[in-house]
């Protein structure tokens, strides 16, 4: 065998060591990724626990989110309305994150557009109507986010029986 042959074989070799580097790169790649987008998602669901948590614990707080689901706008002492807003607050930042994670691609596509879908259902009640106008006067959150809830541009479509858990 000449050395002519011994260098074509060892080209080949280094070519197929290339490939299969290059493969494995992109299945450890996939994993992790995997991995992100199942933790956003673990993070999501005890985030949306606690929030349902509390309101099971706490009965004023749960009194002020059934009132801001009624269909008129309802009066509000002002330790109430702080009280709800920053319930709102709460719950819109855990749909903001999930929406802005999806935009990333931290997460699925579609749970970014379910949170956003939601926040535009609750649009429905007049109470929300006003946090939204109120929070969203300054930089409270994200100007993407905002852009989308306030055009309504999302594929899914949730209705207010089902953010208001009547359905």
């Amino acid at each position: 065998m000449n050395w002519d042959a011994i260098g074509a074989i060892a080209e080949i070799l280094g070519v197929v060591a290339v490939v299969a580097t290059l493969l494995y790169l992109a299945k450890q790649t996939r994993v992790s990724a995997d991995a992100a987008i199942s933790g956003s998602r673990s993070a999501s669901a005890i985030a949306i626990s606690e929030i349902d948590r509390a309101l099971a614990q706490d009965d004023r707080l749960s009194g002020l989110v059934q009132k801001s689901m009624q269909p008129h706008m309802e009066k509000y002492e002002d330790d109430e309305w702080f009280r709800f807003t920053m319930f709102a607050r709460s719950l819109v930042y855990l749909y903001e994150d999930q929406y802005m994670q999806s935009l990333r691609g931290t997460t699925e596509a579609e749970v970014g557009e379910i949170h956003a879908a939601a926040v535009i259902a609750l649009h429905e009640f007049p109470a929300w109507r006003r946090f939204w106008e109120l929070e969203t006067r300054g930089d409270t959150f994200q100007r993407a986010f905002v852009d989308a809830v306030n055009s309504g541009q999302t594929t899914k479509q949730v209705s207010g029986d089902v953010v208001a858990g009547r359905n």
